[in-house]
């Protein structure tokens, strides 16, 4: 498992398993700031996290938020929880126990694993 160099990561994209309710990888960088209402920024190159990566550093403490990208501006969304029904364990940016990972409305990718 790979350490993380930052405290915040932002997620701009997501690749969805064939079943499109279940995150495979998502393209992640490093944020600038981790103030709820501080200059928002992503400051690394991107990262192609498996999911499992994101839950992990998760449970580790590190913050993941969603980030919507206009041009070269980065701007913050929603905190990313994990959510867990029965064994599964999701994730979303909205706490309820739909059985599914919800990043909102995140571009999705092709990545080469997909499940």
């Amino acid at each position: 498992m790979r350490q993380p160099s930052y405290p915040v990561y932002g997620i701009t994209a997501v690749c969805y398993g064939d079943s499109k309710d279940h995150i495979v990888e998502v393209k992640a960088h490093a944020s600038v700031s981790n103030a709820p209402n501080g200059p928002d920024g992503l400051v690394s190159e991107v990262l192609r996290l498996n999911r499992d990566e994101v839950v992990f550093w998760i449970k580790m403490g590190i913050t993941f938020y969603t980030f919507t990208m206009q041009g070269n501006v980065a701007t913050r969304g929603a905190k990313i929880e994990l959510v867990e029904i029965g064994e599964e364990t999701f994730l979303r940016t909205t706490p309820n126990k739909i059985r599914g990972d919800n990043l909102g409305n995140l571009p999705t990718y092709a990545c080469m694993t997909q499940s």
